[in-house]
């Protein structure tokens, strides 16, 4: 995309009209608002070995680990 075009878009406003108004109760039913109350905060800690096959596998946050642990009950593996 060439400056000249970046800068054409940069001062075009930007066209809202056709979306539409949102009510106080919509908007509570929208992400991550209604996901809220399925979170359950907790503090954990991992053993270090754990920790680092974590860190090498990419599950380093919230959302990787709980889907790591969800797939693990979905597949109905038993744990020691």
């Amino acid at each position: 995309m060439t400056q000249e075009r970046i800068a054409e878009l940069q001062n075009k406003p930007i066209d809202l009209s056709d979306i539409p108004e949102v009510t106080p109760e919509q908007a509570k039913e929208f992400y991550p608002r209604s996901l809220r109350k399925a979170f359950q905060l907790i503090y954990n800690l991992f053993d270090k070995e754990n920790l680092i096959w974590l860190e090498k596998n990419g599950l380093t946050n919230r959302v990787s680990i709980n889907a790591a642990l969800e797939k693990l009950r979905k597949e109905s593996l038993k744990l020691a």
